[in-house]
């Protein structure tokens, strides 16, 4: 089980053709990732503001790999709220941000930004959880949310989610 001082909840879950397990949402505080005897933390940098992960685990669900990204802001919560797999295996997550969010969980900077509000986000990882690409889609005048996500046989990405107001797609 996924354990740790703060909030957690894990909002996402697919399994692959080989049935590794891929299981992504968000925390507080900090989260222990490996459900065996050995600790992987991840820390958020915040006691009040969520950040999401994204982990790996085999079919009988040793911990194989897990990533944290989160907003540069530590008072900005992010939320992860589906994920996908393509058919090369890369992680496709949706959800949304607040201000602004290093997408690449790596020692790269993949920074995306709203002034206000909440803006949805698609970003892709490799098999691995190397950072691949992240697009935004909402605009200073609207919160939108990524709610569910999939990848069709020749590898487009569809995404759905919730927006008030007018919004350019």
């Amino acid at each position: 089980s996924i354990s740790g001082p703060g909030n957690k909840s894990p909002d996402a879950l697919v399994v692959d053709a080989d049935g590794q397990i891929y299981l992504g949402g968000w925390f507080i505080s900090s989260i222990d990732v490996d459900p065996g005897a050995a600790s992987v933390a991840l820390s958020s940098g915040s006691a009040s503001a969520a950040d999401i992960f994204f982990a790996k685990y085999s079919t009988s669900g040793a911990y194989l790999m897990a990533k944290r990204l989160g907003s540069s802001t530590v008072s900005q919560s992010e939320t992860l709220n589906a994920m996908s797999l393509a058919s090369n295996g890369d992680i496709i997550i949706t959800g949304d941000f607040r201000r602004t969010m290093d997408f690449d969980p790596g020692a790269g900077t993949a920074n995306l930004n709203i002034n206000s509000g909440a803006a949805m986000y698609i970003a892709r990882y490799t098999n691995n959880g190397d950072y691949v690409f992240a697009r935004m889609i909402g605009s200073e005048t609207t919160t939108t949310t990524g709610t569910t996500l999939g990848v069709d046989a020749t590898g487009n990405i569809i995404a759905a989610g919730t927006f008030n107001g007018k919004v350019d797609l």
